[in-house]
């Protein structure tokens, strides 16, 4: 519903800027070329930078080209966050879905990540796009997705200069 479509606008923001972070932290990084291999990158480091551990796996989908399954089997959104009932089928891993698809944006790929649960599994289910006319987005709307991030405002700061 709306409020997940939120949770994943915030979290592409911050994992655009994650991404940024972590790439400048990293001395030995190269750009990941290849989906395989950005994914892979995203399941290990960075899930490990952000949660403290690695993705429980991550595996090709047989099904289609271009598609990957992260598994998580408890992702801090869930384990901490108790959903009210008022809210029905709130997913907060929604925020996890979207930091894993401003990371893949900020790395130069076209991709959506969507959450899912699967047994006793969440699974982060990433397909990647060769433009953006392939994500069906509403007219208007594509040039919002991909554009840089608004500034960081946290105020006025005003300094004595005397």
């Amino acid at each position: 519903g709306e409020l997940e479509t939120k949770l994943e606008n915030v979290g592409f923001a911050l994992g655009r800027r994650f991404f940024e972070f972590i790439v400048f932290r990293e001395i030995s990084w190269k750009r990941n070329a290849t989906e395989v291999a950005i994914v892979q990158y995203i399941s290990s480091t960075c899930w490990k930078a952000l949660f403290g551990k690695n993705a429980d796996s991550l595996e090709r989908s047989t099904e289609r080209e271009r598609e990957y399954m992260i598994y998580d089997k408890r992702p801090l959104t869930n384990y901490f966050i108790s959903v009210p009932k008022e809210l029905g089928d709130l997913y907060c891993a929604a925020y996890i879905a979207g930091l894993a698809t401003g990371m893949l944006d900020a790395a130069g790929f076209i991709a959506d990540v969507r959450a899912h649960t699967v047994s006793d599994s969440t699974v982060f289910l990433v397909q990647f796009f060769s433009s953006i006319e392939e994500l069906n987005i509403p007219p208007g709307e594509a040039q919002d997705l991909f554009s840089p991030p608004p500034p960081i405002t946290g105020g006025e700061v005003q300094a004595d200069c005397s």
